[in-house]
């Protein structure tokens, strides 16, 4: 059977749920000023000021891997994000990857989690391996 990692299923689920906006590469590198550029965002047609207000980011690679930030404004002439919250770590070496949500990931990670603790009885299937190794 197929399985698949977080990774993989939550943007997929996003989409599903019409949360999932796109998946985005930084432009800049991250530094601790909790601003993410990205000119891909333009060309994805954000084309306003303010056009992710309100939205969420959930980085996916680099030193910031894993986190998960509220958009509290978005500058179409640079495709600069401001996230807010604690400062995001310098990740000055390398272009993060990151995805942007319409709600926030943390409830889609808890929509996932409850789904898999509801289907684990109908889907669970009892291995008894009664081999011996030498």
């Amino acid at each position: 059977m197929a399985t698949q990692t977080l990774d993989v299923m939550f943007p997929e689920f996003g989409r599903t749920l019409g949360a999932f906006v796109g998946s985005f590469t930084a432009t800049t590198a991250i530094n601790p000023d909790n601003l993410v550029l990205s000119t891909e965002l333009r060309g994805a047609g954000f084309v306003t000021d303010g056009d992710l207000n309100d939205f969420w980011i959930r980085i996916t690679s680099d030193a910031n891997i894993g986190v998960i930030r509220h958009i509290g404004d978005y500058a179409q002439s640079t495709g600069t994000i401001t996230v807010s919250g604690p400062v995001l770590a310098d990740a000055s070496s390398d272009l993060a990857t990151f995805e942007v949500y319409r709600w926030s990931p943390t409830r889609i990670l808890n929509a996932l989690n409850d789904a898999r603790q509801t289907a684990f009885p109908a889907l669970h299937k009892r291995v008894v391996d009664r081999t011996t190794t030498m």
